[in-house]
């Protein structure tokens, strides 16, 4: 909020890069885990007869992958492939970028 009044960042780097780095964790785990169910219902329909523990083992793992999946793509960042930049308008919310030159 205080950056919003200011429209300027007032937590400096560290803070944005953290931000940024959750923001896409967040999302990128969000989105994969909504892919995720939507296969593991059409592996529920195409075989209703499997066994439940099966079934509850393999959306274990797909969470966890799900989770795996966000957190390497969102690494990126701090390795340094990956930039966390404001943009000029919105000093106060920070974005992952990632030069494709």
């Amino acid at each position: 909020l205080a950056t919003m009044i200011k429209n300027e960042s007032l937590f400096g780097d560290t803070l944005c890069i953290i931000s940024g780095f959750l923001i896409s964790l967040l999302t990128t785990t969000a989105n994969m885990t909504l892919a995720l169910i939507s296969l593991n219902r059409l592996f529920k329909v195409s075989n209703p007869n499997m066994n439940e523990l099966i079934a509850r083992r393999r959306s274990r793992k797909m969470a966890l992958y799900a989770w795996c999946h966000g957190l390497v793509a969102s690494l990126t960042l701090i390795i340094d492939w990956g930039h966390v930049t404001s943009k000029q308008s919105d000093d106060y919310i920070c974005l992952a970028t990632w030069d494709m030159t």
